[in-house]
């Protein structure tokens, strides 16, 4: 029984570990995208002189591209081993506990903070599993990722017109050059 419980410890600390990988990687690409889509921006307004349309939408799309940094941080808030701890399984249940015991800080205090709670390291200490599985942030999972999802397939959207715009820009600058 130890085996297995060890087991589903190593699982959760590894599915934490994804999530956080994640998000970092999340925002890396934002900012890879930003630092492009700033690029495009300053090759366009060089040649065209005064902002086009495109120019003053890609502004824009920046800010939209930003903001998905803040979805998936919202979207992996609560990593999703935490559901354990509404488990009826006992065993599900301590060994999420002592994976969240043994990186109380780094779990608990962005929660804690989502919440607008104390977030004191004693305070973080005190707090107990049925606190923990009672907080009303794991309901709100599933909430973010319906919306991540959709913000997903809405900046796709939205990158794919983009494209297009700046494909008929970029020929109307190769033309004039």
């Amino acid at each position: 029984m130890a085996t297995s419980s060890a087991a589903l410890e190593q699982r959760y600390l590894l599915e934490w570990q994804n999530e956080r990988r994640k998000v970092r990687l999340v925002g890396r690409l934002c900012t890879v995208a930003t630092l492009l889509i700033i690029g495009t921006l300053f090759f366009f307004l060089i040649y065209l002189g005064n902002p086009a349309i495109e120019l003053i939408a890609l502004s824009f799309f920046v800010i939209f591209t930003n903001f998905s940094r803040f979805v998936i941080y919202r979207l992996y808030l609560v990593p999703r081993f935490f559901f354990a701890l509404r488990s009826a399984d006992e065993e599900e249940r301590a060994a999420a506990w002592r994976v969240i015991d043994a990186h109380r800080q780094e779990m608990l205090h962005p929660i804690v903070v989502e919440r607008r709670e104390h977030s004191r390291p004693e305070d973080i200490a005190a707090l107990s599993p049925d606190v923990v599985a009672g907080w009303d942030s794991l309901d709100k999972v599933a909430w973010w990722e319906r919306f991540a999802r959709g913000w997903l397939i809405a900046w796709v959207l939205v990158l794919c017109v983009l494209l297009g715009m700046l494909y008929g820009l970029f020929q109307d600058v190769m033309y004039v050059l």
